[in-house]
């Protein structure tokens, strides 16, 4: 059995309806001892933001989101309700922790963040990745063009996940990642060598000891009714 795998959630896409969900979780067939599932729920701030067309706008969208604070909890319950659906079934039998940003927060997880801002403005393969990866976003939500407000948006969204990942992964010590919306270039690429410094190497060298593990990204194919492996992060390439 396996220790811990990552589940996250995003708290506006449309993949995680309840039934959707529900087979998704049905369908992870490896035994884990926890099953982390994690909210994103502050990345919806920058999906509010992209409506402000001022300052005042803005502080205006800060102000109702603050007021909205239940996204946690919201999902909280919808999981134990899912859970009762899902019997003795691999992860049905495993441990279920819910987190949310909020319980990530810390003097580490800044100075993480901002390891990630550095190296995005230095790093041009990650740049282009996260560029990459805020267009295709703006595609997704259909929009016409890809505004410059928006893309902006898109790239601050996409740093922050950057900054959450390598935080659950490397400083948490999460394994497998079960994403039912995909993996990112903006991701993959921090496990993958590819940047001249690996998400390990990133967490050591802010002053954090890493607990990388060894795991797999799973993708999720609907028609299939499967998880399978497309991207790993290797123990070695951690280390």
């Amino acid at each position: 059995m396996r220790d811990t795998c990552l589940v996250p959630i995003s708290v506006s896409n449309r993949r995680f309806r309840t039934e959707p969900f529900l087979d998704a979780l049905a369908a992870i067939e490896r035994e884990y001892s926890r099953c982390l599932f994690f909210v994103a729920d502050t990345l919806q701030l920058y999906n509010k933001a992209s409506m402000a067309d001022s300052g005042h706008d803005v502080g205006q969208v800060l102000a109702r989101f603050r007021e909205r604070k239940n996204y946690v909890d919201e999902r909280r319950r919808w999981l134990e309700r899912l859970r009762a659906n899902l019997g003795s079934s691999p992860v049905g039998r495993s441990t279920w922790e819910v987190v949310g940003v909020a319980d990530l927060l810390s003097e580490e997880f800044v100075g993480l963040l901002r390891a990630t801002a550095i190296l995005f403005s230095v790093e041009d393969h990650l740049r282009q990745n996260v560029l990459a990866d805020a267009d295709s976003h703006l595609v997704a939500h259909s929009s016409q063009s890809t505004p410059a407000q928006k893309r902006r948006l898109s790239m601050l969204y996409l740093l922050d996940e950057i900054c959450m990942n390598m935080y659950l992964h490397c400083v948490i010590g999460c394994g497998d990642e079960y994403y039912i919306a995909g993996i990112t270039r903006s991701i993959a690429c921090l496990y993958d060598g590819s940047l001249g410094i690996t998400a390990s190497e990133i967490v050591q060298a802010v002053g954090i000891a890493p607990k990388c593990v060894a795991f797999d990204f799973m993708s999720y194919d609907a028609a299939q009714h499967r998880w399978s492996a497309v991207a790993s992060a290797s123990a070695q390439a951690q280390t």
